[in-house]
């Protein structure tokens, strides 16, 4: 199962959208559910994960900020915007 961690600021999209697809079901189990770039960066350096569906706009740290971070400190991860 590949670890996923799904990021958006809008709360009520973010419970849609996990609940719109059967992860499972395509391998996945959705490790965090996360609000802001820079928990994104935190649950990282902290937690083992496979994945990141992220929003581009989001306080504080955006998705860009994500992806830039993941691309330097953990290529293995893959990013989707």
């Amino acid at each position: 199962m590949y670890k996923l961690i799904i990021a958006d600021d809008d709360s009520r999209f973010l419970e849609r959208f996990c609940r719109l697809v059967d992860w499972k079901a395509h391998g996945f189990e959705v490790a965090a559910m996360l609000f802001d770039g820079e928990d994104v960066i935190k649950y990282i350096e902290e937690n083992s994960v496979d994945a990141v569906i992220t929003d581009i706009r989001m306080p504080v740290k955006t998705g860009i900020d994500v992806a830039s971070f993941i691309y330097e400190k953990h290529p293995d991860i893959k990013v989707m915007f």
